[in-house]
């Protein structure tokens, strides 16, 4: 009996381990990691959250209308490493270029691989180094 319960013990925690890590999403799930989009808009808003910081960016189409797109970028503590220590130092309604990897299902969605500011400075996550642009030491 007590091997049993041991076992049940030991299945358990293996499982409940699990769950956590299954609610994380793989780069290469959500998004396309072989392809580079450079693009600009006006900042809409800017979530400085755990365990993505999100960024709302209005974005002018081909045809001059604008679109919401939502961008994930790093994380907080990332973000601080790299000098912006809170979600004031982007200012809504200037602008931002960048570089992202193009969400897979087409929405419009992706993630921020180099941040381009307007004093000049850039900001690189992830695969930045593909752009001589070093990520954040955390």
């Amino acid at each position: 009996m007590k091997k049993s319960s041991a076992f049940f013990a030991v299945v358990a925690s293996v499982l409940t381990a699990a769950v956590p890590a299954s609610a994380h999403h793989a780069v290469n799930a959500q998004f396309e990691p072989d392809q580079f989009v450079e693009m600009s808009g006006v900042l809409k808003q800017f979530e400085l959250i755990n365990p993505h910081s999100y960024l709302h960016i209005d974005v002018k189409n081909d045809k001059g209308v604008y679109e919401e797109w939502n961008f994930e970028s790093g994380a907080p503590a990332a973000l601080k490493h790299a000098g912006i220590a809170s979600k004031d130092a982007f200012k809504i309604g200037e602008t931002y270029s960048f570089t992202m990897h193009p969400s897979r299902d087409g929405t419009h969605t992706g993630l921020i691989v180099v941040w381009k500011l307007p004093d000049g400075r850039k900001i690189g996550f992830g695969t930045a180094k593909d752009f001589g642009v070093e990520p954040p030491k955390t």
